[in-house]
C-alpha cells in the first residue's frame, strides 16, 4: 500500500507581513517544481479570509490541496515573540514571529510522509522529491551557506561557542513513526521548559526559536552525541533578510538578488538565482515583487 506524501506550511497573518500571500506564491514553486506536490495549508480563519480577498478562490483550491483551520496561536495564548525584521540593511520593523504550534504538525498533517516548510522556502528544484524517500523517522538540514556561497554566521552553527551545532527548522521531513512522535513530543516539552533549556544549553537572545528547539532535540534523540542525527546531505541556500530582490526575471523565473555583505553594508553583490532551492528571509522583498512572480507560476501552472 502506497504511503501519502505532502508538503505542510504554517501561515499567520499581522500587520507587517503578508503570510498567507508567502504561501501563495511558496505553493505555486511547490506545484511546480515538485512531483509530491500535495500541499497543505495550516492558517486561522481570518488570514484564510484575508486570503480570498487577495486571490481568487478557483486558485486558491487549485494550489492548496488542503486548508486546515485552527486558533491565532498569539490570541489563545499570552506567548508573544516579537522579533526585530530587516528589509534592506537600511529598513528595519518589529512583527510577531508566530511560530509556538510548529510542533503540531506531526498530529495536524494529514500524510504519511510530510515534509514541513517555512513559507519563504522557495522550492525551484526537485530536491525535496527525494527527501520523501529517506528511511529516516525525521531529517532536517544542518549546513547552510548564504547566496554569496559563504558558510552562515557562527551563531547559525553553534547554539554556544562550545555547544551543539544547530539544525534549521525551515525544512524538516518526517514520517508517523514512534521515533517521530517521540521527537515531536520531545520540541513541545523543550518549547514549554524553554529558559530551562536556554540555562542548559547556554544558547542566545529571548527569542522562541524552533531552530533551537529541534537541535535539543535531535541531540536527545542522539544519546547526547554529536554525530548527525539523520541530516539531510545537501547544503541549505539562504538570502539574508538584508538582501534585496531588485527584480524577477518573468521569462525564465530568475530572482536577481543584491546580497548584502554583513559586515559592510554598502556593498551588495547581485546575484542571479534559479534551479536551486532558496530561503529567501527577506519577506516584503518577496512580497514587492509578488505580480510578477505570480503571474509566471500561475502561467506555468495554467492558471
Amino acid at each position: 500500500m502506497s504511503q501519502s506524501k505532502g508538503i505542510c506550511a504554517f501561515a499567520y497573518n499581522n500587520e507587517e507581513i503578508n503570510y498567507v500571500l508567502m504561501a501563495y506564491i511558496c505553493a505555486l514553486h511547490v506545484k511546480t517544481h515538485l512531483k509530491n506536490n500535495d500541499f497543505c495549508l495550516i492558517t486561522d480563519e481570518g488570514s484564510l479570509s484575508y486570503a480570498k480577498q487577495l486571490i481568487s478562490v478557483k486558485n486558491l483550491n487549485r494550489v492548496f490541496d488542503t486548508v486546515l483551520l485552527t486558533e491565532d496561536p498569539q490570541e489563545e495564548s499570552n506567548f508573544q515573540n516579537v522579533r526585530t525584521h530587516y528589509d534592506s540593511p537600511w529598513t528595519e520593523f518589529r512583527a510577531p514571529f508566530i511560530n509556538n504550534n510548529k510542533h503540531e504538525v506531526f498530529e495536524i498533517s494529514p500524510y504519511d510522509k510530510t515534509i514541513l516548510i517555512d513559507l519563504d522556502y522557495l522550492v525551484m528544484s526537485d530536491m525535496l522529491d527525494s527527501y520523501f524517500e529517506l528511511n529516516a523517522p525525521v531529517s532536517m538540514f544542518s549546513n547552510a551557506k548564504n547566496v554569496r556561497g559563504d558558510n552562515a554566521l557562527w551563531r547559525e552553527i553553534w547554539l554556544h561557542d562550545l555547544g551543539i551545532k544547530m539544525k534549521w527548522s525551515t525544512v524538516v521531513a518526517f514520517d508517523k513513526s514512534e521515533a517521530a512522535k517521540t521527537f515531536f513530543d520531545l520540541w513541545q516539552y523543550i518549547k514549554e521548559n524553554y529558559t530551562y533549556f536556554k540555562f542548559l544549553y547556554k544558547f542566545p537572545g529571548t527569542l522562541y526559536r524552533t531552530d533551537f528547539c529541534v537541535s535539543i532535540a535531535c541531540h536527545i534523540m542522539s544519546n547526547s552525541s554529536n554525530a548527525d542525527w539523520h541530516d539531510f546531505k545537501d547544503t541549505m541556500y539562504f538570502s539574508d533578510q538584508k538582501d534585496e530582490i531588485y527584480d524577477f526575471d518573468a521569462n525564465s523565473g530568475t530572482y536577481c538578488i543584491l546580497a548584502n555583505n554583513q559586515k559592510e553594508n554598502w556593498k551588495d553583490v547581485p546575484v542571479v538565482w534559479n534551479d536551486v532551492d532558496l530561503h529567501m528571509m527577506n519577506k516584503r522583498s518577496v512580497d514587492r515583487q509578488s505580480k510578477k512572480i505570480i503571474e509566471y507560476y500561475e502561467k506555468k501552472l495554467g492558471l
